[in-house]
């Protein structure tokens, strides 16, 4: 998994989102789908980082900083249907 993935902000700090009680920070190769999407991902800005060598590092560091996780977009999915499916699918934290 390489290349530049979108990451909605919300100031200086990865913004994300709250769904059952998980933190969930979704990211996409598409910018236009996180602009598009900023209100509902609760950011107000779009960063770009590059996935190389160092991915798993860079998105575990992106999970420690939201303290939850991190979604990577799947290819010609709408950002509101990986919404609707974690709502679905993820279970309730107590």
């Amino acid at each position: 998994m390489t290349g530049k993935f979108f990451v909605p902000y919300e100031g200086n700090h990865p913004a994300a989102i709250e769904i059952k009680g998980h933190r969930v920070l979704i990211l996409s190769t598409v910018g236009e789908q996180i602009w598009e999407n900023l209100d509902a991902l609760g950011g107000t800005d779009v960063r770009v980082i590059e996935l190389v060598d160092d991915e798993n590092e860079i998105l575990a560091d992106l999970a420690a900083s939201i303290n939850g996780g991190v979604v990577l977009s799947p290819p010609g999915m709408e950002l509101i249907q990986i919404i609707d499916n974690l709502e679905k699918e993820l279970p309730w934290i107590h």
